[in-house]
């Protein structure tokens, strides 16, 4: 008896003690458990292939211009170079295994990783399914190895919804550059369901990078995201979205080079 009521007393004792825990963890638990779900969610950007996409009415060439498969961008003047730099060392263009990146946009972002190089320019191209230009032009390539990417200008006429156009990247290695290599892909644009373009109004960029992913728009996705961790170089789940992104493409070989423009 006297056992029992030594225990009665201790838990009445300790009852305050107990209910402070217990209203502390249904008032905070919940909040972190939220934000870690938040955190969970928002670090993992992968692209789910869209379905039902027929292949792209392109045709693609052999890499360089006179047919040749090389992985030097500039051959006569990157041996060295190519010696002296591990990794990857061919131009790689930043699209899924299919080849063709879909968009919802009329003047869309394109982007390659350009390995360690001599060249000095870029060729960017364009072109519909008959090989006609829709647009050309030559940038200054700055530090290499890195990412660049191209722009199709808002004053210069836009993809058209159902098409699918080519689109090419070459090194201008020298005024005879018959060696040097280029990379080729194909972008569609297409028309997205009122139900996604809702969502995509409503959502913030990280979060239109995410649904941009799950309904397999690459081109719209890798842009997105690509600007976001360009802007915000520090920030480790920028980094890591980039890192899932192009994981999920098999890309993860050139995922920690640096973007430039």
């Amino acid at each position: 008896m006297k056992i029992y009521t030594e225990t009665s007393k201790l838990l009445v004792s300790l009852l305050p003690i107990l209910l402070l825990q217990c209203s502390y963890v249904v008032l905070v638990n919940p909040m972190q458990a939220q934000a870690q779900a938040q955190t969970a969610k928002r670090s993992k950007v992968t692209f789910e292939p869209p379905k039902g996409q027929p292949a792209p009415k392109v045709t693609f060439g052999g890499g360089t211009r006179n047919g040749r498969v090389d992985s030097d961008l500039c051959p006569q003047a990157l041996r060295s170079v190519v010696r002296q730099n591990a990794g990857v060392k061919s131009m790689v263009p930043l699209l899924p295994q299919s080849k063709l990146g879909l968009t919802t946009s009329s003047h869309p972002t394109f982007m390659v990783y350009v390995p360690k190089t001599n060249a000095k320019e870029l060729e960017f191209k364009v072109e519909d399914t008959q090989a006609n230009e829709v647009y050309q032009t030559t940038v200054k390539l700055g530090a290499t190895p890195g990412f660049v990417s191209f722009n199709l200008p808002e004053n210069h006429r836009g993809l058209e919804v159902g098409q699918d156009y080519k689109w090419v990247v070459g090194a201008v290695c020298q005024s005879n550059s018959s060696e040097s290599r280029f990379v080729e892909g194909a972008v569609r644009r297409f028309e997205i369901s009122s139900a996604l373009k809702s969502q995509l109004n409503k959502a913030k960029p990280f979060e239109q990078v995410v649904l941009y992913g799950k309904a397999g728009i690459w081109q719209d996705a890798i842009s997105s995201l690509a600007v976001i961790k360009r802007n915000q170089p520090g920030n480790a789940e920028a980094i890591t979205a980039w890192r899932d992104m192009l994981q999920s493409v098999g890309l993860d070989a050139i995922a920690e080079a640096p973007i430039y423009n």
